[in-house]
């Protein structure tokens, strides 16, 4: 799932226009010095089972969140990202649902220039 969902944002052309291809699952490689990305994290998995064993389908609650130095950057790319996301469905995705969004910010200490942070939610239902 984690590599469908990422190439299935980073083919879109409004993704790719804000983002290129820096789309990643964990965090941010610490070599690359983009400030305006996104990251995302498997918060909760969920498998389906009946008597016979796993039926192959799962639920996960993806976390996505948008980085970037000014405000309306990161709600843009989120936007546009829930573009993409929200009701769809197609290959393994059953469909995927936003759930929740905050609006954050993201300081490190010492940092001058903090990034604005998105942060979205999206039940992901898909078959493994």
């Amino acid at each position: 799932m984690e590599e469908e969902l990422i190439a299935l944002l980073v083919a879109n052309a409004g993704v790719g226009a804000r983002l290129s291809q820096r789309v990643y699952f964990g965090r941010k490689p610490q070599a690359e010095a983009a400030t305006h990305y996104a990251v995302l994290n498997v918060i909760s998995l969920d498998r389906s089972y009946d008597m016979q064993g796993n039926t192959g389908h799962a639920a996960a609650r993806v976390q996505i969140d948008v980085y970037a130095p000014a405000y309306k950057d990161a709600k843009v790319t989120a936007r546009v990202i829930d573009a993409v996301l929200s009701g769809y469905s197609g290959g393994v995705f059953q469909g995927v649902f936003l759930m929740a969004q905050r609006d954050l910010t993201e300081m490190d200490a010492g940092d001058v220039n903090p990034l604005f942070r998105i942060s979205s939610d999206y039940m992901i239902h898909y078959t493994e």
